[in-house]
């Protein structure tokens, strides 16, 4: 995935979820997607952001905003996950 993806989220109708508005930036935690091909051939990744994922909104609160920046910048710096 790279910045300026597009990505599409589905909750199941039961399950409480967050307000998501096009174009702003969001942190989501969650586990590893599952590859699948679409009928007309192409590749995609579903990711499961029920059960333990996290969306997380940095603007929320200046210090978590101030983690999640750095957070990224390290993982832009080591371009992903550096273990």
């Amino acid at each position: 995935m790279r910045e300026g993806d597009d990505m599409e989220f589905e909750w199941p109708s039961t399950c409480t979820q967050p307000e998501l508005t096009v174009g702003k930036t969001y942190y989501i935690i969650a586990k590893d997607g599952t590859s699948f091909t679409e009928y007309y051939g192409m590749t995609r990744v579903r990711y499961q952001l029920t059960g333990t994922a996290l969306v997380i909104d940095p603007e929320f609160r200046p210090l978590l905003r101030s983690i999640m920046n750095n957070f990224v910048k390290d993982l832009e710096k080591n371009r992903g996950c550096n273990n």
